[in-house]
């Protein structure tokens, strides 16, 4: 049972990694996987064989969204994007909770706010670079592969960032979705994406690890700042698709039932 409910979990993760605007690091922080994920990756090498059943059967559930599912998320965006979307904003909104109890009984001072704040504007100000012409186009090469499995598992492991926004900032979104899409014609780059991806895991790991233990509440005021900014871009964008009164019910659901997903799962 424990193994089947790290693959939902992991799954989850892996969808949102997906979807655009989302953090798959903010499900799993709310799924309650994300400090004991900053550990395990931060020392890799102790206690290997405790760690790798929670690392094999969470990162099973990741992969399996990412290989398998690409394709289906990007039909449920283009057909069902209004629906997809509010369930995801409810799964990221029932994450809010579980960082603000960490610090509710703690006094708030100008550094709390500064770090709320200036994360806040960060995400409005990828928001707006997303929809401005790429400056940097990232090839698909050894090191432009290399480069984006490194910036896929930093945004993978930053609370509130979307990986997918870096990666379009960047021009490379699409070179992602063929890595991921494309599986089996993209073995020789994959093995570059992977030698990037497991360095960005251990780098940001330790960094996020120690700011954790050393400015906690900073951190997490920061990780709060990138959530609200993240769920009010992606409402505004959501809604602009101007929909129908009955839709808007529907997502409404739609959202209600993934808040309420997002918090039970936090306690499994």
């Amino acid at each position: 049972m424990e193994a089947i409910n790290l693959i939902l979990k992991g799954f989850l993760i892996g969808i949102g990694k997906i979807i655009p605007g989302v953090s798959g690091s903010m499900l799993a922080m709310s799924l309650g996987v994300y400090e004991k994920g900053i550990e395990i990756l931060s020392n890799l090498t102790k206690e290997i064989r405790k760690n790798f059943k929670f690392v094999f059967f969470l990162g099973t559930g990741v992969l399996l969204a990412i290989v398998f599912f690409s394709n289906i998320i990007s039909n449920l965006l283009e057909h069902y994007f209004f629906f997809t979307m509010l369930l995801f904003i409810g799964l990221i909104v029932g994450t809010i909770p579980t960082i603000t109890d960490k610090i509710k009984n703690q006094s708030i001072n100008k550094k709390d706010i500064f770090c709320f704040l200036l994360s806040a504007f960060f995400v409005l100000f990828l928001t707006f670079m997303k929809n401005s012409t790429p400056t940097l186009q990232i090839q698909k090469n050894e090191w432009g592969s290399i480069l984006i499995g490194f910036i896929d598992a930093a945004t993978m492991i930053i609370p509130g960032i979307s990986g997918t926004a870096i990666l379009m900032i960047l021009g490379c979104y699409n070179v992602y979705l063929d890595l991921c899409t494309s599986f089996y014609d993209n073995i020789y780059y994959l093995f570059f994406f992977a030698i990037g991806f497991l360095v960005g895991i251990v780098l940001i790991a330790k960094t996020i690890k120690f700011l954790l233990e050393n400015h906690e509440k900073s951190a997490y005021y920061s990780i709060i700042g990138f959530s609200f900014s993240s769920v009010a871009i992606l409402f505004l964008n959501t809604i602009s698709k101007n929909p129908k009164p009955l839709e808007f019910l529907i997502g409404v659901c739609l959202c209600i039932v993934g808040y309420n997903l997002s918090k039970k799962l936090n306690r499994s």
